[in-house]
């Protein structure tokens, strides 16, 4: 039977044997009519509970035991149904916030056990959760299932196996601990103004928007994002693999990763100066790289460990170089790390270009040894911003090469110094828009 018609059955069964308020009439219990019921340190059992049946009604708990089979708060269109615990533990097999109705539930203490927390049931309905303090222990909670529901936590626990969040739902998290094996958003999911002690634990899917907004957020797993993950003004960080198939924005904000995989539709925008640092590997395989932004950014790898860095973007040439969002600011190395830059895409040949390199390692022979490139891969930086490196042309292990560049657009190193590929010799006869280069190197 599903959730919906275990509720009417068990509503029709109230209407037959006419369940009033305070009695426990085939096992019904109703608070209408602006009705409220304080439970202190008692314990009650019944099969349904209606709070907010043909009108309004409220239920306060300050401690004691609440077990009931269903929970509605708000039954009908025009009810609205509100319950309010403190102390005290509530047991529920299904709890339904906002049935046909509109519904509040808050919880600042006490320990709420509902197996199936519902938000927003039917269509027309509104429901709300607050949870400020206490723990919140389900298996499965939904919100704006055919309605509109959100819920708001700034403090407290929830721990549960799944957590929904559909198109018409929100969830506010400020603070307190989220604790579920899988959280899905297909609705709006906020985080803000959390602090270092707040967390979300879980894999996490995104399929519409989240937003991090003014935050030290934790996020303790893997994360999946399909829609838009906005970041702003914040330190966020990702203890697992964080897959992005959409768009990844980030606005003044600091971004730990382990490893960050990108897939054919992902993008990453790092706007005023966003900072990016992985422990782990950086993987590409974006084929359209028309809203990715990231030339005012700073790229960081750190753990003291071998890395990889799997790049589909195609070798343009130095023309373009300052007309290339898909550049980096910064590539920095923390450490005694080593990094393997390899080609993601079908063509042969690849180009990345940075305008400065920080923590290369020299051989006594002054060739760079923690920097690895297969062939056909160019990294290109600029030669006024990495004095250290004299303009020079390097040939990398692997068969890649890194080439500086004059701020004119011309190659630092002269033909006689080190041989060039024939990309670069093509790419070089053709260099006729310096002034516009000189304007575009003024931006950055």
């Amino acid at each position: 039977m599903s959730n919906k018609n275990g509720i009417v059955l068990c509503a029709l069964l109230y209407v037959l044997l006419g369940g009033s308020f305070g009695e426990a009439q085939a096992n019904v219990f109703s608070l209408s009519g602006g009705q409220t019921y304080t439970l202190n340190d008692s314990t009650l059992t019944y099969t349904v509970e209606y709070i907010g049946d043909n009108g309004s009604g409220a239920f306060i708990q300050h401690g004691g035991s609440n077990y009931v089979s269903s929970l509605c708060l708000g039954f009908a269109a025009t009810d609205q149904g509100i319950y309010r615990i403190d102390g005290g533990e509530v047991h529920a097999s299904y709890a339904y916030v906002g049935y046909y109705g509109n519904a509040l539930f808050s919880q600042s203490g006490g320990v709420n056990y509902t197996s199936f927390l519902r938000i927003g049931e039917n269509g027309n309905s509104s429901g709300t959760y607050n949870l400020s303090g206490g723990d919140l222990n389900t298996i499965s909670t939904s919100i704006a299932i055919d309605g509109v529901g959100s819920f708001n936590q700034s403090g407290g626990s929830i721990n549960g196996k799944k957590l929904s969040v559909n198109e018409n739902g929100t969830y506010n998290f400020s603070g307190g601990a989220l604790n579920s094996t899988n959280i899905y958003n297909d609705g709006l999911f906020n985080v803000q103004h959390s602090s270092l002690n707040d967390s979300i634990n879980g894999s996490f899917t995104n399929n519409a928007m989240t937003r991090i907004i003014e935050s030290e957020s934790h996020f303790n797993n893997d994360v999946t994002n399909n829609g838009v993950f906005d970041v702003s003004s914040s330190t966020v960080n990702f203890s697992g693999k964080f897959t992005n198939n959409g768009e990844y924005i980030s606005s003044s904000s600091a971004n730990y990763f382990y490893d960050l995989y990108i897939g054919k539709t992902g993008s990453i925008a790092g706007m005023a100066e966003s900072f990016f640092s992985l422990a782990g590997d950086f993987v590409s395989d974006a084929t359209d790289l028309s809203k990715w932004y990231t030339p005012t950014s700073t790229l960081e790898f750190t753990g003291d460990s071998s890395h990889d860095f799997y790049w589909g973007g195609s070798d343009t040439g130095t023309v373009s170089f300052f007309d290339n969002f898909s550049a980096w600011s910064l590539l920095s190395l923390a450490g005694d790390e080593t990094l393997s830059f390899y080609d993601s895409n079908s063509d042969y040949g690849a180009g990345l270009y940075i305008q400065q390199l920080d923590g290369l390692l020299f051989d006594e022979d002054g060739n760079i040894k923690n920097l690895f490139a297969e062939e056909g891969f160019n990294i290109y930086y600029l030669a006024e911003l990495n004095e250290e490196l004299g303009g020079k042309i390097f040939d990398l292990s692997g068969g890649g090469q890194l080439i500086g560049l004059n701020a004119d657009g011309t190659l630092a190193a002269s033909a006689a110094a080190t041989p060039l590929p024939g990309a670069v010799w093509l790419l070089a006869s053709g260099f006729l828009g310096i002034g516009f280069i000189r304007r575009r190197l003024g931006n950055v």
